[in-house]
This record gives C-alpha cells, structure tokens and sequence, in this order.
C-alpha cells in the first residue's frame, strides 16, 4: 500500500478533502437507495447497503488520517456495488451504470498508474465472469441482455479510467508547478528572512509560514496562539508588537512595527508588517503580513551610526552628536529654567607627545584620559571629543558658578597623575573654556563658540580655565584680523630686521650684534615684536617668519662680514614652535649655506622651555649645531626653571640676562643677587653672559664690577634698520 498511498492527489488537500465529501455522499445516497427500496415494491437490494458500507469506512479512514487505503476502500468499494449491481439489477435500471463508471474515473485519478491498471483488468474481469455465468445457464433477472450489460459496461469503464487519467495527469502538473512556485516562494522567504501569516482577528490564532516558525523558534504544529507569539517578544517591546491593534483600531490599512524577540539566548529584531481586510461596515474581518528578521541590518545600522555619532578611537560622542545633546539639553533648561554650562578641553602641548612618542602612544593616551575623565563626570553629564586633542562636556543643571567650577577642578586634577603608556609616564594637563546658558549664549552654535573663546584665553593664560566673558571677543577679534594680516605680510615681504649692538663691557668694542624683527605694517604702522609674536607662536605662523628671519640675519651677517664691519657673531632668536613643528635644522643649514656665512659667525638663542620641552630632539640637534662651529646661547635666563642641569649637558656658550633683573638693578637688591648668581653661575659653567635692557651707565657700571660680561639696550644703541646701524656703528668708532 505503500505505492498508492505516495500518489500526488491523496497527499493533496483538495484530493483528502474530496475523498472526506464522496464518504458522507455515499452513505447519503446507500441510505436513499434502501430507503426507497424498502418502501417501493422492488424490496430491499444489495447496492444500497453496499455504498452505506463503502462510505462508513471511507470516512472512518479519512478521520485518522489513512488517505491512502480510503483511496483504496473507495474505487474498489465501488467496484464491489457495481458488480453487486450489475448481477441483481433490472436492466438499465442497474446501478451498476452510475457506480462502475464514477469508481473508473476516481481510480484513474486518486490511484497511480499500475493501481488503476490493476483495477479496470479487476473490473472487465468481473463482467466477463458475469457473462459466463449467463452463458452457463444462470441468465439475469432483469429484461436487458446480458451481453449487452456486460459490454456497455466494460465501454463504460475504460473511456471512465482514461478521462481518470487525464484529469490526475492535468492535476498532477498543476500541483508539481504549484510546489515549484512554494518552493521557490520558501527559498525566496528564506534568504530574505521574512515568514508570511494569516491571522483570524476573533480567535487571535494564527496560520504561519515555515520561515515564520523558524524566524520565532516555534515548530509547526497548527495554527499559532497569540500568546506563544506573545511569549517570544521581549517584555519592554510588548507595546509595540501589539501595536498592529491600535492601527486596525483606527481603521487603518497597514501597520508596521519593529520589536525584539528573544530565541533561546539569541535576541532578533523583527519587523512585522500586517495589512486588514474590513467588510462595508469597517468591522475588521482579517489580517495578514509578514514577519521578517532584521537583525543583521539592524546591527549593521547600529554600526552605521555609531561610525557616525562616534569617535572611533575613543568611543565617545562625535562633533555631531554633541550638538545634537547640546540642543537636547539646552530645550530641557529652556523648560525647567535651569542652566547649561559647556567646556571645552583641550591638552596642552599634545603634539610634543605625538612627536616625540609617536602617533600610536598619542593614541593610547587619549584612550586613557578619556576613561579618566569620564570617570570624575556625573552620570547625567556628556562628554565627547571634538578633534584631536579637544574634548568637549556639558553640564545640564549647572546652576551654581561653584558647582562649575568644581567641575572644573576635578577635571584638571584628574591629569596631576601621570599616565602609564607603552611602559612610558607621560604628563598631561588641561586649558578649558567655559560658557554657559543663558549668559553665555542661548544656542548650540553661540555657545560651543564662546566656549573656544574662553579656551583661548585659557591657554594664552598657560592653562587652568577661563569663564567666557564678553570681553573676550574683542580680543578674540583681534586676534583673528592679526593672524589673517600677518599671513598676508609674510606673502607682501612687509617684515624688516633691525639690529640691536651687543657691548663687551671690560673694551667697550663691539662683540656682536642680535637681530630683532620689526613689521612694516601698511594699515598700522611699524609693529614691535611684542604686538604680535604672540599670535604668531599661537597660530604657528612664526614657523615661516622665523625661517625668514634666520636667513635674512644670515644674508645681512655674510655681507657685512664681507665689508669688514667689525663683530663677532649674529644672534637669532628661535621659537620653540620652529622645533616642534618646523624643521629648524635644515633651515639653518640651508640659511648658512645661501648667505655664505661662516658657522662660527652665528649665534642662535633659545629660551630654557624650548630645551624642557623637547629634551632630547633639541640636545642632539644643539650638539649638530656646535660641532659645525655654531654659537648657541640661553635666551632669558632665570625666568623660566634655571634647570642646571641642562647648562651641563647643553654645553651652551653663553647666558643672557633678561632684563626683567636690569632695569631695577640699582634699586633692587633682589635683582642685584639674582643677575650676581647668574654670573656666578656663568663664570662656574666656563659660559659668556650678557645683561639685556641696560638703559644708564650705572647699570653698565654695577654690571662690569659683577663680573659681566658683555650687554645690550638702549644706553648703547636701540635696535635699528641695518642702514642706520651702519651709520651707528660709523660714529662708535670713530674717537670723539
């Protein structure tokens, strides 16, 4: 049984359908057949009872699901009637003519092909028995032939069986295209990850598709409560998967929804789509849709965004997302009148690290002082980084300068610590600018604005922070339109030397001469150094000027030495900026080499925080320097940290006197044994010093009697255009 049980019709739905209907027909009609032959003059015949008996275990077999042996029971139960029929009817009257051709057709269509075969042989046989049976002597009763009977009949079968055939063969391609097209419909749900359902809106019980059961980890097994649906989506998320009864509430069309499930310990997203079908009076009548597992476009969206949103280095907020919380904060302060205050963090000197270490160990330590900075914020406070070195926090509910300014403390006390990277301890510190809402500003843009403002001022102050204050524009403003003019000047050639003469105080001969830079400004005039270095260093725009300055003293030492103008070196200052972010080396050598000036003939001065600040870069480019015959002096002596130290291991030649400790030497006791101590120092290391700012011939003299040994300011000459100070240099000379 197991060939005919594998026939395509019987696995069907329409074909165990039809074979549930034919059983109740048949006991319908066995029992209308009895009934009227009990009642008729006829009596009571075989066939009726025979299909009474057929249909009760057709629908017997369909109920547990035997389709197979009901296929059976039913094509040769009917053969067994017909026969029955055929052998006891009256003629035409037989219902043999109705049952044996029904029975023909059915076995064609429900039984394969050796089955069917086997039946219409088992069929013509029977007849043909029949018909021996009359030929032997035992004639029917009924007034039609015999032979006629059996022949109509046999006719009867084999056109019934082929139109059977037919029809399985038409279904049977129907059905084979209908399982190519689910299955290719499967395969289509499955690389998509979308399961289909119909859902009956009374009943809340649901019919889903086998992706559907896979996407939820229910095994198919009927219809799908709404509870078990229910018990997969994650408790915060009910609200929204339940959602799609709001919608058919307000009589909507669709509904969209997008929730987690939770499989095992798997959690998915599932977007859920459902459409309602509503009768004329909008009563809700049906639903259906999808369901579909967005969980790897939802991760990849979330990736998305956090490559959007956030510093990939650090994790923290980005630019973007900062001002998106700022503008979040600053509507909950406009609300509940509370204040705002934003800071902006930068670290001092970073790129010393950068260049020094290397961009990885810069890296590292950002990583770190993110962690630590994060770590002494509020839970409600947000901190982002901004650029390279700068970070940015707001405060929502800062309602007290104090509370501000603790915060303020914390964060710049939680850098005292040094911080272990790549197994070196680096130092950092913080500037930080700070404005707040609504003095400072009341947008995002106003505020984030006047929080660089203050930072400025921060570091320009060496540090610590800064409240923004409104005066802080003006000299932001100037600022900007300095650096802006002073870029142009470099490009127009409005900058000019002037030299400044250096006096050996024991002959009173010239022993060298220091070039000072001047700015021919067309707007506003000639410009001293202090009105502008400042912004250059800040702007890094006295890495070219300084380049420039170098080769144009070079250029101007080389042809007065060629003049024999008598002096013994050209002193050029340098920024610690031309280390850090030029490539000072090279333009020396380049300078010297341009100029023609001999080595030995140029002095460079540098200031003691260059030397800190690069320690080891700076110490091995001076040994270049000296070994090549160039003269290195330190600049402003005493006003930074004195590191002997340094002196030692620089191997320096000479130590000028800043003239903060001159101007008062006559007054001061102080600055009599601080520039006494320095000469001491001086004569100690086997170094020349240099007193600055000497403006009377007491100082000179108090000086000479210390022990100095050289000086220079305005009671010997004022820094002057090479031409005057030529014309200066004359008149020295020459004896009154």
């Amino acid at each position: 049984m197991a060939e005919f049980s594998q026939a395509a019709v019987t696995h069907s739905k329409e074909g165990q359908a039809l074979l549930r209907k034919m059983g109740r027909l048949m006991i319908a009609v066995g029992l209308v057949i009895t009934l009227v032959n009990l009642v008729s003059a006829i009596g009571l015949r075989p066939g009726g009872i025979a299909l009474v008996l057929v249909g009760a275990a057709l629908v017997a077999l369909t109920r547990v699901g035997q389709y197979g042996w009901a296929a059976q029971t039913f094509c040769w139960g009917l053969l067994f009637v017909s026969i029955v029929g055929a052998f006891a009817s009256q003629g035409v009257g037989s219902v043999s003519w109705v049952a044996l051709p029904i029975a023909a057709i059915l076995s064609g269509w429900l039984l394969s092909r050796r089955a069917a075969s086997f039946f219409v042989t088992a069929g013509i046989a029977s007849l043909l028995a029949l018909f021996g049976i009359q030929i032997n002597g035992y004639p029917f009763t009924g007034v039609s032939s015999p032979v006629v009977v059996a022949f109509a009949l046999i006719a009867a079968t084999l056109v019934s069986v082929l139109i059977g055939r037919a029809t399985a063969e038409a279904y049977r391609v129907q059905l084979h295209r209908v399982g190519r097209s689910e299955a290719a419909l499967a395969d289509a749900q499955a690389l998509a990850r979308i399961g289909s359902w119909t859902m009956d809106p009374f009943t809340r019980k649901a019919e889903w598709s086998t992706q559907a059961h896979r996407i939820f980890g229910i095994q198919p097994s009927g219809l799908v409560e709404y509870a078990q649906f229910l018990e997969r989506v994650q408790p915060s998320d009910v609200a929204l998967a339940e959602a799609v009864w709001e919608a058919a509430g307000r009589g909507e069309a669709t509904c969209e929804n997008t929730y987690r499930i939770k499989v095992g310990q798997q959690v998915k997203w599932i977007r859920t789509i459902a459409q309602f079908v509503y009768d004329e009076n909008v009563k809700l009548n049906g639903i259906f849709g999808t369901h579909q597992d967005i969980t790897e476009q939802k991760e990849a969206q979330d990736q998305i965004e956090s490559l959007a949103y956030h510093d990939p280095l650090t994790g923290l907020p980005n630019r973007v997302l900062a001002r998106k919380r700022l503008d979040q904060a600053l509507i909950a302060a406009a609300r509940h009148n509370h204040h705002v205050a934003v800071l902006y963090l930068d670290l001092d000197d970073f790129k010393h690290v950068n260049d020094r270490y290397g961009h990885n160990t810069g890296d590292l330590l950002l990583k770190a002082i993110a962690e630590r900075v994060r770590s002494c914020l509020r839970a409600e406070d947000s901190l982002s980084r901004l650029s390279g070195d700068e970070f940015m926090v707001i405060l929502p509910r800062a309602d007290s300068e104090r509370l501000i300014s603790q915060a303020c403390v914390r964060l710049v006390a939680s850098l005292e610590s040094p911080f272990e990277v790549d197994r070196v301890q680096l130092f950092c510190s913080f500037s930080i600018g700070v404005a707040v809402y609504p003095q400072s500003g009341t947008d995002c843009e106003t505020l984030m604005r006047n929080a660089d403002t203050a930072l400025y001022e921060a570091k320009r102050q060496k540090g610590g922070y800064r409240f923004f204050e409104q005066e802080m524009n003006t000299a932001l403003v100037h600022y900007l339109e300095t650096r802006d003019c002073l870029r142009l000047a470099l490009e127009r050639g409005e900058f000019e030397l002037y030299y400044q003469p250096q006096i050996d105080l024991s002959t009173g001969q010239i022993s060298g001469v220091e070039a000072l830079v001047r700015w021919n400004s067309p707007d506003r005039g000639l410009l001293l150094p202090q009105q502008f270095i400042n912004i250059a260093e800040t702007s890094g725009l006295i890495v070219p000027l300084g380049r420039w300055v170098l080769g144009e003293a070079c250029r101007q030492a080389a042809a007065w030495w060629a003049a024999s103008v008598p002096f013994q070196s050209m002193a050029v200052n340098l920024s610690s900026l031309q280390f850090n972010q030029g490539q000072v080396e090279s333009d020396v050598s380049e300078a010297l080499q341009d100029s023609g000036l001999a080595p030995a003939l140029l002095e460079l001065e540098l200031t003691e925080s260059t030397l800190l600040q690069y320690d080891h870069s700076v110490l091995d480019t001076v040994a270049r320097w000296k070994a090549k015959g160039i003269r290195v002096a330190i600049d402003d002596f005493g006003t930074g940290y004195s590191n002997l130290s340094y002196l030692k291991r620089l191997n320096a030649d000479k130590l000028k006197i800043d003239r903060s400790f001159v101007l008062d030497l006559i007054q001061s006791h102080q600055d009599r044994a601080i520039v006494q101590a320095i000469v001491q120092i001086g004569r100690s290391l086997g170094l020349h010093t240099t007193a600055e700012g000497v403006e009377n011939p007491a100082a000179s003299a108090l000086l000479l009697s210390m022990g100095c040994d050289s000086a220079q300011g305005y009671y010997y000459g004022e820094p002057m255009p090479a031409l005057k100070f030529e014309q200066w240099l004359t008149a020295y000379l020459t004896p009154s």
